[in-house]
């Protein structure tokens, strides 16, 4: 999909593993799952380590576990959905992509990098119309990011390469860059 964001969501998914290893054992909350906590840190080592098809099984796993009984926090639960569907998409499984980034819209309508997320899946599909929709609602919710997070810059990410050449696309990523 686009190796700035998973640049980004890795660095997300390393400050979480390193706090969670930094006090050895995290106390978990008394409504955590610790199955799903481990779900999730296994998804997060493979996804860490670029293998995204073997991230996608315990991730997967953590998101059903996460829709029968929630016990990830906030941050924890987008860094789970937005990278088992960057590993989808990476895999290419953009279908499978697609349907984890609406899951998390409809769970969190106003987190940015779910809008972007589908913004490169659209960009898959090279569909540049949906591909603008959907970018311009990211950077429409950009305050919205994690605390510590920056929304990637479209004009430097792989996933939209081949609309670069486009001055409609590239004067579009342009303003949005710089804040448009």
């Amino acid at each position: 999909m686009k190796e700035s964001s998973v640049i980004l969501l890795a660095l997300v998914c390393c400050y979480t593993l390193a706090s969670a290893q930094e006090s050895k054992q995290p106390t978990p909350s008394a409504s955590e799952n610790p199955v799903t906590r481990q779900l999730w840190l296994t998804g997060g080592r493979y996804f860490i380590q670029q293998n995204y098809a073997a991230a996608i099984v315990p991730y997967q796993q953590a998101l059903d576990a996460e829709k029968q009984s929630p016990s990830l926090t906030k941050t924890d639960w987008r860094v789970l959905v937005d990278n088992l569907g960057m590993a989808y998409g990476i895999t290419g499984d953009l279908n499978r992509a697609e349907e984890t980034f609406n899951y998390g819209i409809s769970k969190d309508s106003t987190y940015p990098l779910f809008y972007y997320e589908l913004a490169c899946v659209a960009a898959g599909r090279n569909d540049m119309d949906k591909t603008m929709d959907f970018l311009r609602k990211a950077f429409s919710y950009k305050a919205n990011v994690i605390p510590g997070e920056s929304m990637p810059d479209p004009r430097q990410d792989d996933s939209f390469k081949p609309f670069m050449s486009n001055h409609k696309f590239s004067a579009f990523v342009d303003s949005l860059a710089n804040g448009g």
